[in-house]
């Protein structure tokens, strides 16, 4: 797929929707409508970027920030899972539409994850003359 702004020099790999782990609540109300809004005109911007990693690295980033949401339950901390680490919104929204699969970026940590979660948030306030936080 192509994206409206290239921002990413790597591939993406698809991944389907039910195999990803949300790991943040859903934003205010009006961000996430905002999202809804430009994905339903457009499609979508960005690949999501998803962290492919064992239980236990997830668990080690989500003590560190506390505003994630906790890991599920049923989850032991060798299962490998994808969990989003940028594009939590647009996850839930995906599914919302009924779409099965999205294309991903794949990394093994949070910390190279949200490296392309700045770089998206900012062409995103950029995009809408709000200041990026980071």
């Amino acid at each position: 797929m192509v994206y409206r702004e290239c921002l990413f020099q790597e591939g993406s790999e698809v991944v389907a929707l039910d195999d990803i782990y949300p790991s943040a609540y859903v934003a205010h109300p009006d961000f996430y409508n905002e999202v809804e809004e430009e994905i339903r005109e457009g499609g979508l911007a960005f690949p999501l970027v998803v962290v492919h990693s064992t239980v236990k690295h997830w668990r080690e980033v989500v003590t560190a920030s506390p505003a994630l949401m906790p890991v599920p339950e049923h989850l032991s901390d060798k299962d490998m899972v994808y969990w989003a680490a940028c594009g939590n919104n647009r996850l839930r929204i995906l599914k919302n539409f009924g779409w099965s699969k999205v294309d991903c970026i794949v990394v093994p940590e949070f910390k190279q994850a949200n490296d392309y979660c700045f770089k998206q948030r900012k062409w995103q306030n950029d995009r809408h003359g709000r200041r990026t936080r980071g």
